[in-house]
């Protein structure tokens, strides 16, 4: 019998030979050149297989697989528009192994924060050379080994950083997936501070999500979604964010012709925007407000409210605020047929156009301008000479002047 190898009765009959663990040595793997001796890639070639065979003999098996792996495999494209290959760098490689290694010795060790934070660092590494695959998988590493530690919190930062790094990939859908479960772990491990952050994670996402929803039509999908980033709001005392849930409530309602509905989470959203003194969202709810209340016959209040805005812009000396504002009480003006208000409002609009020197906001101030001088005009001269006013009516032929 071949020393160092047992068998036993029944693994005779079976034919299966069993090896002793006492003299089991793993067989480094073999190397085997295809590049010329002095070349690069044989230069590289030769520090993989040191490396390999250096992880092997820190008895890290875990970390020698997940290095062979990337240590062997083919250039990754990164971009495909720019056609750019990714390679991991000769002086990284030496890190990324490092790093594979502390990780499972931490892990023996029963430290898994330090495990968690080593493949951390490797997600951060990929993501930050486009690596996106790479980077996710050693997220999902992280995040199982913190499940076997049986620390809720610090699963959770787990679930929170790979969240936020499909938040940074535009996967809105599965960042919400991991932020919710961060959540849940967050209430099961009664942190307080863990919960207002993952609180703050959804209240944004949520938002997020629902504003892509509604570039594409999926209105009623988008009005769940904000009504849940308003009760997350709440549920997080974050009056702000709740403030802003109310206005694209708001908004998304008159997409989908409630506008009772409304009108009602516009007025809370002034009422919030008040209550934390800010009069910047101040002046933006008096507008939606006042665009709601003509749209519904409300035209004494939507004067109002856009006088209060005006007020608020000037206060603050913000230019376009004023000029916003301004155009749209001279065309309420103007529909109802006060045309002296009209041309005051939109003179002032003009004039503020020209402070700030923006070309397309002068030529279409100027537009408005006219229109309502020239309606002020029929309104004062025109009706006149309709009604008769025979005398009138040769001065204009003859002079061109209005009475």
């Amino acid at each position: 019998m071949v020393k160092g190898v047992r068998t036993s009765q029944a693994s005779r009959r079976a034919g299966v030979t069993l090896i002793s663990k006492q003299t089991f040595k793993p067989t480094p793997p073999t190397a085997a050149p295809a590049a010329p001796p002095h070349s690069k890639e044989a230069g590289r070639q030769q520090l993989s297989f040191d490396l390999c065979v250096d992880t092997l003999q820190n008895g890290c098996v875990s970390a020698f697989v997940e290095f062979f792996t990337l240590s062997h495999r083919e250039a990754v494209c990164v971009d495909v528009l720019a056609n750019t290959m990714f390679t991991i760098p000769d002086d990284k490689l030496t890190e990324v192994k490092a790093t594979l290694v502390q990780a499972e010795k931490a892990k023996r060790a029963g430290e898994f924060r330090d495990v968690y934070n080593c493949y951390q660092q490797l997600a951060n590494y990929f993501e930050s050379e486009q690596d996106i695959n790479t980077s996710l998988h050693f997220h999902q590493v992280g995040l199982d080994s913190c499940k076997q530690a049986s620390d809720k919190e610090l699963e959770g930062m787990a679930n929170e950083n790979f969240g936020l790094a499909y938040e940074r990939l535009g996967k809105t859908d599965e960042a919400l997936h991991y932020h919710e479960v961060h959540l849940r772990l967050a209430e099961a491990s009664r942190s307080p501070a863990m919960k207002r952050q993952a609180n703050s994670n959804l209240i944004r996402v949520y938002i997020k999500r629902a504003q892509e929803c509604e570039e594409s039509a999926d209105y009623w999908k988008a009005k769940e979604l904000y009504e849940k980033s308003m009760n997350t709001a709440r549920a997080n005392s974050d009056t702000k964010a709740e403030g802003e849930a109310y206005h694209k409530l708001g908004n998304i309602n008159v997409l989908l012709g409630d506008l009772g509905r409304a009108l009602d989470y516009q007025k809370r959203f002034l009422l919030v925007s008040k209550e934390i003194r800010d009069t910047s969202e101040e002046g933006k709810a008096q507008v939606s407000l006042a665009e709601l209340q003509e749209e519904m016959g409300q035209v004494n209040e939507a004067i109002n409210s856009l006088q209060r805005s005006l007020e608020i812009a000037e206060d603050a000396n913000d230019e376009r605020a004023i000029c916003d504002t301004c155009t749209k009480l001279g065309l309420l003006h103007n529909k109802q047929g006060n045309f002296v208000t009209a041309v005051h409002y939109l003179q002032q609009n003009y004039r503020v156009a020209q402070k700030i020197g923006d070309t397309a906001l002068i030529d279409e101030a100027r537009i408005l301008v006219g229109l309502a001088q020239g309606n002020q005009g029929w309104a004062n001269g025109f009706a006149k000479l309709v009604d008769g006013e025979i005398d009138a009516m040769i001065q204009w032929k003859s002079q061109g002047i209005l009475p």
